[in-house]
Order: C-alpha cells, then sequence, then structure tokens
C-alpha cells in the first residue's frame, strides 16, 4: 500500500503482471475555488502514479465528464471506461443533476478494457419499489451516485486470454 495524501494506491501482480488501482474523491465545491482545486488534485493523483506502468484511477470526480472544464487538464493517456464501450442508455452516474462524475480511467501497456461499463444501484431499495431512485433531494438508493463496474483483460498477445 502506499498512501498519496487521502487517496491509496494498491499494485497487485496477476500472472505476474502488475496493475495498481488508486481511488478518489475530488473537491466536491463548486465555482473557481472548487475547480482550481479538483485540478490540483487531479495533478497530485496523476504525477503520483506516473512511474506505474499499468494504471487504474477510480471514484467520484465531482466533475461532469462531458460539461466540466476540468476534463481539460485530465492527463489524457489515461482511456476513460465509459468512453470505451458501447453507447450506454444511462450516461449519468449522479442522476439528480444528470452528470457524469464518477470515473473509472485505465493506462498501461498490458491491460485494456472489454467494452465500457455497467452502472449499479439504478433501482431503488426495496422499501421504495416502483417509485423513482431520486425525487427532489430525497435518495431512494444506497447512494447519490451509481456504482460503476468494469472488466479489463490482458491485451492480445499477453498470452494469458482465454478462447
Amino acid at each position: 500500500k502506499q498512501w498519496y495524501q487521502r487517496r491509496v494506491a494498491i499494485t497487485a501482480g496477476i500472472n505476474g503482471v502488475p496493475i495498481t488501482i488508486s481511488t478518489s474523491h475530488l473537491e466536491s465545491s463548486d465555482g473557481q475555488q472548487g475547480y482550481a482545486l479538483r485540478c490540483k488534485q487531479m495533478d497530485l493523483a496523476f504525477s503520483s502514479l506516473e512511474h506505474h506502468t499499468n494504471v487504474m484511477i477510480m471514484g467520484d470526480f465531482n466533475y461532469d465528464a462531458i460539461r466540466g472544464k476540468e476534463e481539460e487538464t485530465r492527463d489524457k493517456s489515461f482511456v476513460d471506461l465509459f468512453d470505451s464501450g458501447p453507447e450506454s442508455t444511462l450516461k449519468f452516474t449522479y442522476i439528480p443533476r444528470e452528470e457524469r462524475l464518477d470515473r473509472m480511467l485505465l493506462r498501461g501497456t498490458d491491460w485494456e478494457p472489454t467494452g465500457g461499463y455497467y452502472l449499479v444501484g439504478t433501482e431503488p431499495i426495496p422499501k421504495y419499489q416502483g417509485m423513482s431512485i431520486f425525487q427532489g433531494v430525497k435518495v431512494r438508493s444506497l447512494s447519490d451516485h451509481l456504482g460503476i463496474i468494469s472488466t479489463i483483460r490482458f491485451k492480445e498477445g499477453m498470452g494469458f486470454n482465454q478462447g
């Protein structure tokens, strides 16, 4: 384990091939100050991981991937797994404002995405079955963000992929 301020990064080897996985939860405040803090946090996160070959960073980036000006400052050597798959019918991970705040970003020579990601938590908890998961500020699910799941694999030619 390596601690990067409030982020944790863990490197694991699978069939002898390392991948470093890191989490994030960037500043949530709006306005110029929030923007500046998120950009600084992204720079710290990406620079702390630059010496790793295969890296996935995931979490709540707290800016919209489509409309957020922070996206211009993001390290483009990382592939956004959302963009690696087929067009999703549900594009937002934060439903109240219809924004995609949450990300899974991958960079490396040995790993590749298998096709986007899936959103989980899209149904209300049983007590609210048949209702929308959000109404105003009331959340009827486990979180105000939807969870994301993705799959990566060894790149072709690594000799580990089956079929």
